[in-house]
């Protein structure tokens, strides 16, 4: 499947190649949904035909939902086409290319998809306020956005390997609350399904499993590994919300 870019940043402009959160491999994602998939597959997964948008497509991003949402028609967008394995470009249907610093995202429809995810990818805008305002018109009545981002936590956690503390990642530029991004939602016209701590208790369930094995080999190597131990500290905060019906009209 060939995948154009429908539009494409100004020549010369910098593109940034941001360091992943997650592993590049499947890994757990082929016996277990994603957390930011699980709640959407109850509410979604009946539907024969779903028009989900990712924002910050990298990391086997479309493969995962394609796994665990099978009928998702996928929209990527991204800074970059390098952020996309080889593997993935099978599993989209539409890549978008946007300047780092494009908040409006005007080649994208209004109202037009079920699904409008941002994981971890706020925490890298200079503005996210102003992208989630606009990715909101991209919804459609009765859709969701789900947002996932470094916890205010985070900035006080240990250093760890595949980023734990938020100044891991030196492209963290924004400390988002969960608090402000649901109010913002709801100015959208969307209501709060859920939002605060992100919660997988599989997964922290293995994080314990796996946590004095990490600390072990921080120990005898000086480097703590993150992989298995975000729900463990309370890496990850989320807003899992839903566009009304219907505009609320204000007094």
């Amino acid at each position: 499947m060939k995948i154009a870019p429908s539009r494409v940043p100004e020549v010369g402009a910098k593109q940034e190649v941001f360091e992943p959160h997650q592993p590049l491999s499947l890994g757990l994602a082929r016996v277990m949904a994603p957390t930011r998939l699980k709640a959407l597959r109850t509410t979604l997964g009946t539907k024969s035909r779903i028009e989900f948008l990712d924002i910050g497509c990298g990391t086997r991003s479309a493969q995962k939902t394609k796994m665990w949402l099978p009928n998702a028609t996928y929209t990527g967008v991204d800074i970059t086409e390098g952020v996309l394995a080889s593997e993935d470009r099978a599993f989209i249907d539409r890549f978008v290319l946007v300047s780092p610093k494009d908040t409006t995202y005007v080649d994208l429809p209004m109202a037009h998809y079920d699904v409008v995810m941002l994981s971890h990818v706020l925490e890298h805008m200079r503005d996210p306020v102003a992208a989630v305002r606009s990715l909101a018109s991209k919804v459609k009545p009765g859709g969701f956005m789900y947002l996932a981002f470094p916890s205010k936590k985070s900035l006080s956690l240990p250093s760890g390997k595949g980023t734990l503390r938020f100044c891991d990642d030196a492209s963290h530029v924004s400390i988002i609350d969960f608090a402000i991004m649901s109010q913002v939602l709801l100015d959208e016209g969307f209501e709060i399904v859920r939002a605060g701590h992100s919660k997988d208790m599989p997964r922290l369930l293995l994080g314990l499993m796996l946590y004095p094995f990490s600390h072990l080999r921080r120990l005898v190597t000086g480097v703590l590994d993150a992989r298995g131990l975000w729900f463990v500290y309370g890496f990850e905060d989320m807003v899992f919300a839903r566009k009304r019906d219907k505009a609320v009209v204000r007094a």
